[in-house]
Protein backbone atom coordinates (compact mmCIF):
# COMPACT_ATOMS: atom_id res chain seq x y z
CA UNK A 1 0.00 0.00 0.00
CA UNK A 2 1.40 3.34 -1.03
CA UNK A 3 0.27 6.41 0.84
CA UNK A 4 -0.95 8.99 -1.64
CA UNK A 5 -1.94 12.59 -1.08
CA UNK A 6 -5.64 13.17 -1.64
CA UNK A 7 -6.52 15.18 -4.72
CA UNK A 8 -8.46 17.75 -2.71
CA UNK A 9 -5.42 18.71 -0.62
CA UNK A 10 -3.42 20.16 -3.52
CA UNK A 11 -5.57 23.30 -3.77
CA UNK A 12 -5.34 23.90 -0.02
CA UNK A 13 -1.55 23.41 0.00
CA UNK A 14 -1.11 25.86 -2.89
CA UNK A 15 -3.35 28.37 -1.11
CA UNK A 16 -1.42 27.84 2.12
CA UNK A 17 1.88 28.60 0.37
CA UNK A 18 0.43 31.81 -1.04
CA UNK A 19 -0.95 33.09 2.26
CA UNK A 20 1.58 31.82 4.85
CA UNK A 21 -1.23 31.34 7.41
CA UNK A 22 -1.61 34.82 8.89
CA UNK A 23 -4.09 35.18 11.74
CA UNK A 24 -6.21 37.65 9.75
CA UNK A 25 -6.62 35.10 6.96
CA UNK A 26 -10.15 33.62 7.05
CA UNK A 27 -8.90 30.48 5.32
CA UNK A 28 -6.40 29.76 8.12
CA UNK A 29 -8.95 27.71 10.04
CA UNK A 30 -9.83 25.79 6.88
CA UNK A 31 -6.18 24.97 6.33
CA UNK A 32 -5.87 23.77 9.94
CA UNK A 33 -8.95 21.59 9.52
CA UNK A 34 -7.61 20.09 6.31
CA UNK A 35 -4.24 19.39 7.94
CA UNK A 36 -5.99 17.69 10.85
CA UNK A 37 -8.10 15.57 8.50
CA UNK A 38 -4.98 14.71 6.51
CA UNK A 39 -3.22 13.49 9.65
CA UNK A 40 -6.24 11.39 10.65
CA UNK A 41 -6.41 9.88 7.15
CA UNK A 42 -2.74 8.93 7.22
CA UNK A 43 -3.16 7.38 10.69
CA UNK A 44 -6.10 5.29 9.43
CA UNK A 45 -4.11 4.17 6.39
CA UNK A 46 -1.13 3.22 8.55
CA UNK A 47 -3.28 1.18 10.93
CA UNK A 48 -5.21 -0.43 8.06
CA UNK A 49 -2.04 -1.43 6.22
CA UNK A 50 -0.52 -2.91 9.37
CA UNK A 51 -3.70 -4.69 10.44
CA UNK A 52 -4.32 -6.36 7.09
CA UNK A 53 -0.65 -7.12 6.50
CA UNK A 54 -0.12 -8.71 9.91
CA UNK A 55 -3.39 -10.65 9.69
CA UNK A 56 -2.44 -12.11 6.31
CA UNK A 57 1.16 -12.75 7.44
CA UNK A 58 -0.15 -15.23 9.99
CA UNK A 59 -2.50 -16.96 7.54
CA UNK A 60 -2.42 -20.69 6.80
CA UNK A 61 -1.75 -20.35 3.09
CA UNK A 62 1.72 -19.50 1.89
CA UNK A 63 0.49 -17.25 -0.93
CA UNK A 64 -1.31 -15.06 1.63
CA UNK A 65 1.78 -14.86 3.81
CA UNK A 66 3.92 -13.93 0.81
CA UNK A 67 1.42 -11.29 -0.35
CA UNK A 68 1.27 -9.85 3.18
CA UNK A 69 5.03 -9.62 3.48
CA UNK A 70 5.22 -7.84 0.13
CA UNK A 71 2.52 -5.39 1.13
CA UNK A 72 4.20 -4.66 4.48
CA UNK A 73 7.51 -4.12 2.69
CA UNK A 74 5.90 -1.76 0.16
CA UNK A 75 4.17 0.06 2.98
CA UNK A 76 7.40 0.53 4.92
CA UNK A 77 9.14 1.75 1.78
CA UNK A 78 6.37 4.28 1.15
CA UNK A 79 6.51 5.78 4.65
CA UNK A 80 10.30 6.09 4.70
CA UNK A 81 10.13 9.51 3.00
CA UNK A 82 7.98 11.30 5.58
CA UNK A 83 9.01 12.05 9.15
CA UNK A 84 5.41 12.53 10.25
CA UNK A 85 4.41 9.13 8.87
CA UNK A 86 7.38 7.48 10.56
CA UNK A 87 6.23 9.09 13.81
CA UNK A 88 2.73 7.69 13.30
CA UNK A 89 4.22 4.24 12.64
CA UNK A 90 6.17 4.51 15.90
CA UNK A 91 2.95 5.40 17.71
CA UNK A 92 1.20 2.34 16.29
CA UNK A 93 3.90 0.10 17.67
CA UNK A 94 2.59 0.78 21.19
CA UNK A 95 -0.68 -0.99 20.19
CA UNK A 96 -0.22 -4.76 20.71
CA UNK A 97 -2.36 -5.76 17.71
CA UNK A 98 -0.27 -3.59 15.36
CA UNK A 99 3.21 -4.48 16.59
CA UNK A 100 5.57 -5.74 13.95
CA UNK A 101 7.60 -8.41 15.75
CA UNK A 102 10.52 -10.53 14.68
CA UNK A 103 9.67 -14.20 14.49
CA UNK A 104 11.28 -16.36 17.21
Amino acid sequence: MYLKKPLWSEGIENENRDSIGSSSDPNGSVVELVNSLQQQRVYREVTLALTTGLRDASAEFSFLRLRALRSILNFLNSIADSDSTIYLFNLTQSIPQLQVKRPP
